[in-house]
């Protein structure tokens, strides 16, 4: 890899982890419909940003193509959210 190309890398991973963050922030707030203050969301969105960013840019090391990023960063997220509804489920099952 050029040095050029290497010297740009911390800053793509910065401001990928950014829009990351700010997505996931909104996304926590918006879509359920809850009415949490933003620094509850907070450790989510670190999380899920963190998460993400780490299993794209692993599967990107590995020389995965872009097609198979996405589909598996989609079952991912998909399974994320499935097991967060069956915990939300679980919970008011046992009424909390």
């Amino acid at each position: 890899m050029p040095a050029a190309s290497r010297a740009g890398a911390p800053l793509g991973i910065l401001v990928t982890f950014a829009v990351s963050l700010g997505l996931w922030l909104w996304t926590l707030r918006v879509l359920p419909n809850t009415k949490l203050p933003w620094r509850a969301l907070l450790r989510g969105a670190l999380l899920g940003a963190v998460l993400i960013g780490t299993l794209q840019n692993g599967l990107n090391t590995l020389s995965i193509s872009n097609g198979w990023i996405y589909i598996v960063t989609g079952l991912v997220l998909l399974a994320a959210v499935t097991l967060d509804t069956v915990a939300v489920r679980l919970q008011a099952r046992s009424g909390r």
